[in-house]
């Protein structure tokens, strides 16, 4: 993979997690680059260039060091998803039911692959091949190269979640509560354990553990066998990816009073501790140099310790914040209502 942040979470084991310098703070806004609103997909990072698609039409490629646009895209319907940056090529999904790959210098369409519905799922990659969901309740492999589908699977429900590669295996959520764990080569399902209630984030997968969020809880899974190792119920309903450092496990939730950050001990699930936002968390945090930075719906960021999770700093946008952070090299970006942001401590 390039260096940076060249997919959703950083990483195709969806660990949030990075050896990159963080930004201790306080903030400043490097740039803002405009866009249509909503933003839920989240940047992908890789040199120098931030790619981003927009709750319109569009696929962005912006200037990661002065946010000047280099290039866009318009798909056919507006997106969620988020790209994947892989050997010069940009994979992202569209809710016209496409998924395209892009020429990462001028955006030029290189092939689409028609699914039968939306493609909110962000693709994953590896080797010669992409693994993507779709509405359509399938999981697919195509070839990145020819844009051929490899093998698909029919899951219980829609595939929102995006795919996470961990070993030789794809491990995806659907909406029919169940977590699949499928070989990357030929699509065989090695197992299928239930889960109570839709899978929308993402799993995240390291020290032999997947870890995903079901409802009201997080639950770890263990890689091989799928055996439910541990089930902790957290504040509130899970949208976001688990983010995974040595030993604990950290995410948001939401509910009508309000969100949570969760820490929880990898090893058991036991919280170490939790801290109160002002509203729900639907976007994934982003952990570098010991603190975590993650987006709320009231239109805040934080960056918070991970040892008890104390305010390392916090700005405040003009929306809400549904898409994710990514750090690379001291600086953070992200998705706000209508436009892209870039900080700095500069």
């Amino acid at each position: 993979m390039p260096t940076g942040w060249p997919t959703f979470h950083g990483d195709q084991a969806r660990t949030g997690s990075t050896t990159t310098t963080g930004l201790h703070g306080p903030p400043t806004v490097q740039w803002r680059f405009e866009t249509a609103p909503l933003i839920r997909s989240s940047p992908a990072v890789t040199d120098e260039t931030v790619y981003i698609g927009c709750g319109g039409e569009t696929v962005y490629a912006v200037d990661a060091t002065d946010g000047t646009e280099l290039w866009h895209f318009e798909t056919d319907n507006w997106g969620e998803s988020s790209p994947a940056v892989v050997d010069g090529t940009v994979y992202i999904g569209s809710h016209d039911g496409n998924l395209y790959a892009l020429d990462a210098v001028d955006g030029t369409e290189i092939w689409r692959f028609e699914t039968g519905s939306w493609v909110e799922s962000s693709p994953a990659v590896a080797d010669g091949s992409l693994y993507v969901g779709s509405h359509d309740r399938h999981l697919y492999a195509i070839d990145r190269t020819t844009g051929t589908e490899q093998w698909r699977i029919q899951t219980d429900g829609e595939v929102v979640s995006a795919p996470t590669l961990y070993g030789q295996t794809v491990f995806v959520g659907s909406r029919g509560r169940h977590l699949y764990a499928v070989d990357a080569i030929d699509g065989t399902v090695r197992w299928c354990s239930s889960t109570p209630d839709h899978v929308y984030g993402s799993p995240a997968a390291s020290a032999g553990l997947v870890i995903v969020g079901s409802g009201d809880y997080l639950l770890a899974f263990d890689a091989k066998t799928g055996g439910k190792q541990w089930q902790s119920e957290t504040a509130g309903g899970l949208i976001a990816t688990p983010t995974l450092d040595e030993g604990t496990v950290y995410i948001g939730s939401f509910a009508d009073e309000g969100g949570c950050m969760h820490a929880l001990n990898r090893a058991d699930g036991t919280e170490l501790w939790r801290f109160k936002t002002g509203d729900g968390i639907v976007s994934s945090a982003a952990l570098a140099d010991d603190i975590l930075y993650v987006g709320c719906l009231d239109g805040t960021i934080y960056a918070l310790t991970t040892d008890d999770g104390t305010v390392e700093w916090l700005y405040e946008t003009d929306g809400e914040i549904a898409s994710s952070p990514a750090v690379v090299d001291g600086r953070v970006y992200f998705g706000g209502a209508d436009c892209i942001y870039s900080f700095s401590d500069d």
